[in-house]
């Protein structure tokens, strides 16, 4: 290295000396009478930097000239090299194995079960312990009071209590692990800054119900009437419902099959979801 440099300076300082001597060749020879001054001057300057330069290649050190190819032979020490070799260096007995249990389990959806049903109900925002509208008698008994604005319109209030009934008690069969449930409607009318009752109002007595239900009888009932083979189908495991995105409420809201039974849609829906009513309606 030490020669190589020595002799690349002299080179450059050859070359230097060249180039003044050709434009000015009396700074190198004084002989004023000497033909041909500058054609020498240059040969030989030119000769002498091309040894000096050859020199300085044959001494240099092999790996400053091509460091790029000392680098790639030598070996990679990255942790994603690392990784991977030991990851080759692992037994094959270790990677685990899937079967169709396991992929069954992973494609079964997974809906939010409550560890009380008190907490399911309220979670559907229309009881709440709280304002009083939700009691509590035992873990599988409640008391759901239903609060009505006041207006004049049977059909409208008929349809409403029909609604709130079926989806009560599929709801919470759906989102906790109970084997049996009852549930003690109330209805009673409230005053509302914006209705002003027209006539009589209906006669709310017939809304005035319980029901009582066993999870394996609803279940067959949903089976017979609706073709649902379980209360998971009653729950929208998608990420969007009706084409808007349920972020959170995933595994809580309601599925389009769910829907379908407590509004009553399609031929004889009311029919049937009164038939649920009054199946498990106690007399």
């Amino acid at each position: 290295m030490f020669l190589a440099t020595i002799f690349m300076l002299l080179s450059l300082l050859t070359f230097g000396l060249t180039v003044i001597g050709f434009i000015k060749p009396s700074i190198v020879l004084k002989n004023k009478e000497m033909k041909g001054k500058r054609l020498r001057i240059g040969a030989s300057g030119m000769l002498s930097c091309f040894v000096l330069l050859i020199l300085s290649a044959i001494f240099a050190p092999e790996q400053d000239i091509h460091p790029e190819e000392e680098n790639k032979n030598q070996p990679h020490t990255t942790c994603a090299s690392a990784s991977q070799e030991q990851a080759k260096n692992q037994p094959k007995e270790q990677a685990p194995k899937a079967s169709s249990d396991n992929k069954a389990e992973n494609a079964k959806p997974v809906v939010t079960i409550y560890d009380s049903a008190a907490k399911s109900i309220e979670e559907t925002k229309n009881f709440s312990t709280e304002d009083g509208t939700l009691k509590v008698i035992s873990p599988n008994e409640f008391v759901l009071i239903r609060q009505l604005p006041e207006f004049n319109a049977p059909q409208a209030i008929e349809d409403l209590f029909m609604t709130n009934v079926v989806f009560m008690l599929l709801d919470t069969f759906a989102h906790t692990k109970l084997d049996e449930l009852t549930l003690h409607f109330k209805t009673k009318y409230v005053k509302s800054p914006y209705i002003k009752p027209e006539g009589k109002l209906p006669d709310l007595s017939k809304y005035q119900i319980t029901v009582h239900a066993k999870r394996k009888d609803v279940l067959a009932f949903l089976q017979t009437h609706y073709q649902i083979n379980s209360f998971d189908e009653l729950t929208d495991q998608s990420d969007v419902m009706n084409g808007v995105p349920v972020g959170e409420l995933k595994g809580t809201v309601p599925s389009e099959k769910f829907e379908k039974i407590y509004y009553g849609s399609g031929k004889d829906g009311k029919k049937k979801a009164w038939a649920l009513i009054n199946t498990f309606k106690v007399k």
